[in-house]
């Protein structure tokens, strides 16, 4: 399986995860068990990424700058967990600044499936992306 699948894949659980918290707010104890675990998916995915695809397309003049966007974005969103990290999740501000995380990744994976991934493929072969996959899988594994 190319990278390409194996992080929509990967972006499914996200997603699915965000939209577990969000229907979680009756119950605190559910939402932190689900936040540590989205907190732990999310974080893995995007250093696993970094060191995978968006290594391959930084190093190519075509990917350099969408690929510098992409990691700032991945960036902005760890600071965003770290904040998240320190707030009391019983309050509403938590809830307010958990949905406009939500937002912000929901837009970045649905940017990174159909504009950066059409743009890798055109840089990356498909052996090399096969590769990718795997250290992906190797390196998000390691992390978690």
């Amino acid at each position: 399986m190319p990278i390409y699948e194996r992080l929509i894949e990967d972006h499914h659980r996200q997603r699915v995860l965000l939209g577990r918290i969000v229907d979680s707010a009756a119950n605190l104890e559910s939402r932190r068990r689900l936040w540590q675990q989205f907190r732990r998916v999310a974080l893995c995915h995007a250093d696993a990424e970094e060191m995978t695809l968006y290594a391959q397309l930084e190093a190519n003049p075509t990917g350099m700058g969408r690929a510098r966007l992409s990691m700032m974005e991945h960036k902005e969103a760890a600071e965003d967990i770290e904040r998240l990290d320190e707030m009391d999740m019983a309050s509403p501000e938590w809830m307010e600044k958990f949905q406009s995380l939500e937002r912000a990744l929901r837009h970045h994976m649905k940017e990174e499936e159909e504009h950066v991934f059409p743009l890798a493929r055109t840089i990356i072969s498909e052996i090399m992306a096969r590769d990718l996959a795997r250290s992906f899988d190797e390196r998000r594994g390691a992390l978690a």
